[in-house]
């Protein structure tokens, strides 16, 4: 088990494992992107093909610094943020583990991801996510 980095550097490709009814065409639709925080794995510390070993059909991927924009919803502004949490709880043995989170700029450094109350503002946010996955 390692330790979490401080950060993830800029640059670094993030995996994320995918079924086939997550995927339109070349498109991943919103059912891949969870609003609470998106799994992903590191490449720093994984493969595509480890994601496959795990049961997903496909691989998507996108950079961590290459994140959707910042986006005002309900008057009230949405950051993405990747945060590195390796051997999560349900994923114990994964330490190339780390997610795509949001939250509001008034929340600092805060690693905890914070989202709208609104499904309509909750899946902007989803889908602005989903539209920087690329497949693999």
């Amino acid at each position: 088990m390692r330790t979490p980095d401080a950060s993830i550097p800029a640059g670094e490709r993030l995996f994320r494992g995918l079924y086939e009814g997550w995927i339109d065409g070349d498109k991943v639709t919103l059912q891949a992107v969870d609003y609470r925080g998106t799994s992903v794995n590191r490449s720093k510390h994984s493969k595509p093909d480890d994601l496959l070993e795990k049961g997903f059909q496909r691989v998507g991927v996108l950079v961590s610094d290459d994140l959707p924009a910042p986006m005002v919803l309900n008057s009230v502004e949405w950051r993405f943020f990747a945060h590195d949490y390796p051997n999560p709880p349900e994923d114990v043995d994964n330490d190339a583990h780390a997610e795509i989170r949001t939250r509001r700029p008034s929340d600092g450094t805060a690693t905890k991801c914070r989202c709208p109350g609104s499904d309509d503002a909750r899946d902007k946010l989803r889908a602005a996510l989903a539209d920087k996955i690329k497949l693999l």
